[in-house]
């Protein structure tokens, strides 16, 4: 009976990637373009400091953040579904933004910001970002690490949608962990992404446990038949497949994460997780203000970042409301109040006039008192 079982799991497995394939042969393009290799080496390093030598080696500059370009030639962006990233050696874990001009638009820059670790991505799915359209001119990378981080960039491929790269984004997703984030306690999608093109694993897993019971009570039913015991062998190595993925992709995990938090302060820890731009500028505007009598007013149009932003400023007095997309009332905000503005935000600040704005409310008078990426600090007067 093992000797049938294993032999209907094969042919099941067989008739799966058959179906993958016929359907990957009717739905890709019958003479799909060259694919485009923008080498490293040819890279411009427009933000940061770029440190030429034998391989493509830049530094972030002191926000964190690096920005690095290409030329592309006769790239029409219809010929290409997937961008393949690959860099060297260590690399940040903070995000990245990939960012490109067409001919069509001039200067005008499109971007597009990934949701994932920049240590988690390799394939970026071109076709359903939007503006990718007409001939691309320039492709670039901004990549966001730690202050001065050493960042190595091999090369970007633009790949045209065809068998091959369809099957290797397949494997690369259903494998590839997701970066953990506020949701992760919640929610898990077992993969990284998924598109028309590219099916998820639980309906493959499943078909594949159908076929090969098909399969089994069509060749073999000389042999005991479909009993409830095959039928459970079956489904259980069907089961521990769709499993293995889970686990695998837990397990990297627990390696990154063990390797970036193991044996740090909770201090230090913050100062290199995913807060880590937010928690090194609350706790530098905190300097910035008297504990004993000021008060803090946290604003942000995304709770999760304005609630991390009012955790960070403690133990002074913060006010932060949830849903609350920006000030409370006029008469609520005295002189010598702070407000801390952690974007995404509806506030305006007008260098000229010195003023903090809102759509429809009242300017108030402020001192900026210090601005970065992650958020700025205004002193009311």
């Amino acid at each position: 009976m093992a000797k049938s079982i294993a032999a209907s799991l094969l042919l099941g497995a067989a008739a799966v990637m058959a179906g993958l394939l016929l359907y990957f042969f009717a739905t890709s393009p019958e003479q799909p373009a060259s694919p485009v290799i923008l080498e490293g080496a040819a890279a411009r390093v427009e933000m940061g400091a770029g440190l030429r030598g034998t391989e493509p080696h830049f530094l972030l500059n002191d926000d964190g953040v690096g920005l690095v370009k290409w030329r592309v030639a006769n790239a029409l962006a219809e010929n290409f579904s997937y961008l393949r990233l690959q860099l060297q050696g260590s690399h940040p874990s903070e995000a990245m933004s990939i960012f490109w001009k067409s001919a069509a638009t001039g200067s005008q820059l499109h971007s597009y910001r990934a949701t994932e670790s920049l240590a988690q991505i390799e394939w970026i799915p071109l076709q359903p970002l939007d503006k990718w359209t007409g001939t691309i001119t320039e492709l670039g990378l901004v990549i966001y690490g730690q202050p001065q981080q050493l960042v190595e960039v091999g090369s970007l491929v633009l790949l045209p949608d065809t068998v091959l790269t369809r099957f290797k984004v397949m494997f690369a997703y259903w494998l590839t962990p997701a970066s953990w984030n506020h949701t992760s306690i919640n929610v898990y999608s077992g993969v990284r992404y998924v598109s028309a093109p590219i099916p998820s694993p639980l309906p493959v897993i499943a078909l594949w446990c159908i076929f090969s019971l098909m399969f089994y009570q069509l060749f073999w039913r000389w042999n005991s038949g479909l009993t409830w015991k095959v039928t459970a062998c079956i489904f259980l190595v069907c089961w521990i497949s769709l499993d293995f993925m889970w686990q695998k992709k837990l397990l990297v995990q627990l390696s990154e994460t063990h390797g970036i938090f193991a044996g740090k302060s909770s201090e230090a820890k913050r100062s290199v997780g995913s807060d880590a731009a937010l928690f090194e500028f609350v706790s530098d505007a905190k300097k910035l203000m008297p504990a004993s009598s000021s008060r803090l007013f946290v604003v942000s149009s995304d709770d999760y970042t304005g609630m991390r932003g009012a955790y960070y400023a403690y133990p002074h007095n913060v006010y932060w409301r949830r849903k609350g997309r920006g000030l409370p009332q006029r008469e609520a905000i005295h002189p010598d109040d702070y407000i801390l503005v952690l974007p995404p935000t509806s506030l305006s600040y007008n260098s000229r006039e010195n003023t903090l704005e809102s759509p429809g409310g009242n300017a108030i008078a402020v001192q900026l008192l210090i601005s970065r990426q992650a958020g700025a600090l205004f002193r009311v007067l």
